[in-house]
């Protein structure tokens, strides 16, 4: 992401749908992975995150996934 190059980061995007959808839609995206190739742990509630050095506030939506097969994930590199 052009923002924070450099730096780690999950999977992550911005909501178009639903969040529980947009969720696996990110997972798919970025990882290659499809619905069946996870399975949802935990969601947590929604919370806002602010960057004050970029003047941004972002609103996150917790999720954590167990991968079934991680031989499966394709990781999408920035460029």
């Amino acid at each position: 992401m052009g923002s924070y190059q450099g730096k780690w980061g999950g999977v992550a995007g911005f909501i178009e749908t639903d969040p529980d959808t947009q969720a696996l839609t990110e997972i798919h995206e970025e990882t290659g992975l499809q619905s069946t190739d996870v399975m949802l742990v935990r969601k947590g509630a929604p919370l806002q995150v602010e960057d004050k050095a970029l003047d941004l506030k972002w609103v996150v939506h917790p999720y954590l996934f167990h991968v079934r097969d991680k031989s499966k994930i394709r990781i999408e590199r920035g460029t």
